[in-house]
């Protein structure tokens, strides 16, 4: 017996219930077993055989043993076997039976079956040809006064050539815009006015041309400031000067790139095209040598 069922018994024996674990453990020690024997021997359902204790069967335990047996006598004896044994059964009568086919001459049978190809290809032999016989007897005039006449190409104008069109269908032209040559005199006067940019932007004042440094009146005025030639020989100077072709780099004003030429980016990069070019140049002087 385990640990709750000898419990339960104790407990049913001694017809007592715990109220706590500490309760259960003093009543299922040793003295609660021993205590419990001695109330089932008072009882009768338990005899003592010295140091062994039998239980006592019952009149009515004894009944129910002698239905149950009474009962599967009754029971034919296919019912009684186990599952095994039936199904070991079933699977020896299935293989004992055997299917019996008849017996088929193989050159009767290959006989009827060229007999059915023939008449089937002889069939649609038929058939193709009287599709044939139908497809040229039904053959198609063309009575229209039309049909001689035959569509003319297009000419090579209206046919459209390859390039890039703009949105309106209009070719763009993939040519250049020329270059505007710029007088010395006002390359000259564009660099004095660059050399002596001082940055103003924190100041933010209205119709004040950064590049040119002019401070106009209104806004009539500052657009067509914009349009002089001074004003646009200044930008495009003022973006080649600023444009940094070791970083690949465009800043927006003077200082900002002057500011940029000191910065440590800058600065370890040409460091490294210096040592690079330095190389090659070693590589290519060892080359001569040796060659």
């Amino acid at each position: 017996m385990g640990k709750a069922s000898t419990e339960k018994a104790v407990l049913k024996a001694l017809d007592k219930t715990p109220k706590s674990r500490r309760d259960l453990k003093k009543i299922t020690e040793k003295k609660g077993i021993r205590s419990a024997l001695k109330a089932l021997c008072e009882r009768g359902e338990v005899l003592k055989d010295g140091k062994l204790f039998l239980r006592v069967t019952t009149s009515k335990e004894q009944e129910q043993k002698e239905s149950v047996k009474l009962q599967t006598a009754a029971l034919p004896q296919a019912a009684v076997l186990p599952i095994a044994e039936r199904l070991r059964k079933e699977t020896i009568l299935k293989k004992s039976v055997r299917i019996v086919e008849p017996e088929v001459d193989l050159d009767d049978e290959i006989a009827r079956l060229e007999a059915e190809l023939q008449a089937s290809s002889s069939s649609d032999d038929e058939s193709e040809n009287e599709d044939i016989d139908g497809a040229e007897t039904s053959g198609v005039l063309s009575l229209s006064k039309f049909s001689e006449n035959r569509i003319s190409s297009l000419p090579a104008s209206a046919l459209p050539q390859p390039g890039r069109y703009k949105t309106n269908g209009e070719r763009r032209s993939e040519k250049k815009p020329k270059q505007v040559e710029v007088p010395d005199g006002l390359r000259e006067a564009v660099k004095e006015v660059l050399n002596g940019y001082k940055a103003r932007s924190s100041e933010k004042l209205p119709f004040y041309c950064r590049v040119c440094q002019v401070q106009l009146t209104n806004e009539d005025e500052f657009f067509q400031h914009k349009r002089t030639q001074f004003h646009k020989t200044a930008v495009a100077m003022e973006q080649k000067a600023t444009y940094c072709k070791l970083c690949r780099k465009q800043l927006t004003s003077p200082a900002q790139m002057k500011e940029h030429l000191k910065s440590k980016p800058h600065r370890s990069r040409l460091q490294f095209v210096k040592e690079k070019q330095q190389g090659q140049r070693t590589r290519a002087a060892s080359k001569k040598q040796w060659s």
